[in-house]
């Protein structure tokens, strides 16, 4: 008798275990449907705002130059997903910088030919362009990716030397580049490379000046004479330094200036999410555009000197303006922004 209740108990102890196990088992299945229903919305969340396009479009520049107002470049996009639904192109003269964004749409492996419009700078100063897609996320929203690829420009050329072919495109034409010797009386110009002219015998060609061999050089003082920063050419075409600014000055024509703020305020809002890509505030600026300003936030968790490339006035029912950047940030509500015109505010 004692035997059986031995084993009643005992088969009954086991039947409890098989029966714990399953519903620790079962618990655990819908633990893990919970956590995977909550990370695959985060997941969608920033697949929606980022998009695996930022890290797959690659486009670079294969050709560009000036003529007459104008800024041609060639594009030419390389393997990657993602549809790419504007453009947008850089255009710096070294110190300022302006955008221009074109509707259009550039597939893998396809190669355009863009005529950019330079607006606010001297078309014959731009220096550099630079270019970055912009493309529509899952979401439905167009998220502006990273500069891809940077031009240096040493091509200026007239409206003349632009031979536009039967099916409309262009070319330049042989031999059409007009040289740029101002200043100069030897050695090559900066725009075509040739020749601006040769230096008599017994004199050298130094920086474009032809100097007498046995040259004896003025002093520092007189060289830079009201000049106290930045470099200038002595008379036997040696290059001085003048001086450095001090902190919240900048060197421009070789004087030193003030440092001015354009614009400041109080980051109210970014934009999309968290992500710092944009921010707005009831400070900026509803009529004038800071595209090509440097903007700065003391204090802050974001320590780099930003370049605006996007300024958004309001829209309707909307009051603020936006202004934007090509990558997220660590931009936070609250934080404090200067904007200035120059790169070297950012160094105060």
């Amino acid at each position: 008798m004692k035997k059986r209740e031995y084993d009643f108990f005992r088969n009954k102890f086991g039947l409890s275990s098989i029966v714990i196990s399953l519903i620790l088992i079962l618990l655990s299945l819908v633990a893990i449907g919970v956590v995977w229903a909550v990370v695959n919305g985060i997941l969608e969340d920033a697949s929606n705002e980022i998009g695996i396009e930022q890290f797959t479009i690659s486009i670079d520049i294969t050709k560009a130059y000036e003529y007459d107002g104008n800024v041609s470049v060639n594009l030419k996009r390389n393997v990657g997903s993602g549809e790419v639904v504007k453009i947008m192109f850089l255009l710096s003269d070294g110190e300022n910088t302006e955008s221009y964004t074109l509707e259009s749409s550039l597939g893998e492996l396809e190669s355009k030919k863009f005529n950019i419009p330079v607006l606010q700078l001297n078309s014959s100063e731009i220096e550099e362009i630079s270019v970055a897609a912009i493309f529509e996320s899952s979401g439905g929203e167009e998220t502006l990716g990273d500069i891809l690829d940077t031009y240096t420009i040493t091509e200026h050329y007239t409206e003349e030397s632009i031979i536009v072919n039967e099916d409309g495109s262009e070319e330049i034409g042989g031999g059409s580049c007009t040289p740029n010797c101002a200043g100069l009386s030897c050695g090559p110009d900066p725009v075509c490379e040739t020749s601006c002219g040769n230096c008599e015998s017994g004199f050298s060609c130094s920086n474009g000046m032809c100097v007498s061999n046995s040259c004896v050089s003025n002093s520092n003082e007189t060289t830079c004479g009201t000049s106290n920063c930045g470099t200038k050419l002595n008379n036997c075409g040696e290059v001085v330094n003048c001086g450095v600014c001090i902190l919240g000055q900048t060197c421009k024509n070789n004087i030193c200036s003030e440092i001015t703020i354009i614009n400041s305020g109080i980051v109210e809002e970014l934009w999309p999410g968290d992500s710092g890509m944009y921010f707005g505030s009831s400070s900026l600026s509803k009529t004038t555009s800071y595209v090509g300003y440097y903007a700065k936030f003391p204090g802050s968790a974001e320590t780099s000197c930003l370049l605006i490339v996007i300024h958004r006035f309001p829209v309707d029912g909307y009051s603020k303006s936006h202004v934007g950047f090509s990558f997220g940030t660590s931009l936070q509500v609250g934080d404090t922004y200067n904007i200035y015109s120059t790169i070297d505010g950012c160094s105060v």
